[in-house]
């Protein structure tokens, strides 16, 4: 049976059809879709259309406009049967796009929180660690997404993400941050570098929720660790949970530690003496007195000057 298409709907159609190939222009795709947005659920066959349809050249920004604009109009089930798709692309530059564009779908759906929006999300996050769907995991709060998030560290693109997410679980989520902190993959003797990444987020992030006074017996070990933050993280938290003998040691660590770290690592090293200046002052000001290395004595004279300040206001 035919449907006869009525000159004014077929109209529109073809209006709304112009307006979504010319966001693939480049030039003006805002104002584009603001348009789009403007007719409502009309557009939203077309605009899926787009959405499912990969460039090869790469180019992403068109789609993420599309995925946009999906959103504000609340065709969320369109986002969510995206997100379903498959996104892997055998040319590595069409794969960069294509996570872009899932990227910018998934914090489209920031507002839904429809159990298949979740599950879709979750579905994306464990094949791949992209900030989009890391971010607004988070905001459910579901304890089954906490491995994903954890895994998440490794990854650098994600990791100011996940870490956010990780933190709104507040203390319940210890446990893992500890374990993540202590785990070395593949092998102790032979870590990769994104588990290293994943361990200093971890041990940052048991700082921040003040869950790590629960593993001090257990992470006392890593301030002999082979990587320079994890050392003086470490440390840091054997200043804030450990009893007068630690908190000696983990100074006098911190301290020998700044000859041999990295200007990123001085700098957490300097902030860890200055806010437990108290309990480190003698083994900072004797090193002071016998320290050879410039950047060491600078490190040293900046702690004294800020933490006397800090006093003295």
């Amino acid at each position: 049976m035919s449907v006869e298409v009525r000159p004014q709907a077929q109209g529109q159609e073809e209006n709304l059809q112009q307006l979504v190939e010319s966001l693939a222009s480049l030039h003006d795709m805002e104002r584009t879709t603001l348009r789009l947005m403007a007719c409502g659920r009309a557009a939203v066959p077309a605009l899926r259309a787009f959405l499912f349809r990969v460039d090869p050249s790469g180019t992403y920004e068109p789609r993420c406009w599309a995925a946009r604009a999906l959103g504000r109009i609340g065709a969320h089930e369109v986002l969510v049967e995206f997100l379903n798709r498959e996104h892997s692309c055998s040319d590595p530059v069409a794969q960069l796009g294509e996570e872009a564009v899932v990227h910018t779908a998934a914090r489209s759906l920031a507002a839904v929180t429809s159990e298949e929006a979740y599950q879709s999300l979750l579905r994306v996050a464990r094949w791949r660690s992209l900030a989009g769907p890391i971010e607004v995991l988070g905001e459910y709060r579901r304890p089954e997404v906490i491995p994903v998030l954890i895994r998440a560290l490794e990854d650098d693109a994600a990791r100011s993400s996940a870490e956010g997410a990780l933190s709104n679980f507040g203390e319940s989520v210890g446990p893992a941050l500890f374990q993540a902190s202590i785990r070395k993959e593949p092998t102790p003797d032979h870590e990769s570098p994104s588990s290293v990444l994943r361990r200093r987020s971890a041990l940052r992030l048991l700082t921040e929720t003040r869950t790590a006074a629960h593993f001090w017996r257990e992470l006392r070990e890593l301030m002999h660790d082979r990587d320079f933050l994890v050392q003086a993280r470490a440390c840091r938290i054997g200043l804030d949970c450990g009893n007068e003998a630690e908190k000696a040691n983990a100074g006098l660590r911190l301290v020998r530690l700044l000859s041999v770290a990295n200007g990123y690592v001085r700098s957490e090293i300097e902030d860890a003496l200055i806010h437990h200046f108290e309990a480190v002052r003698e083994i900072v000001e004797e090193h002071l007195k016998q320290e050879d290395t410039v950047a060491s004595r600078r490190s040293l004279t900046r702690v004294v000057r800020l933490a006397t300040s800090a006093t003295d206001h």
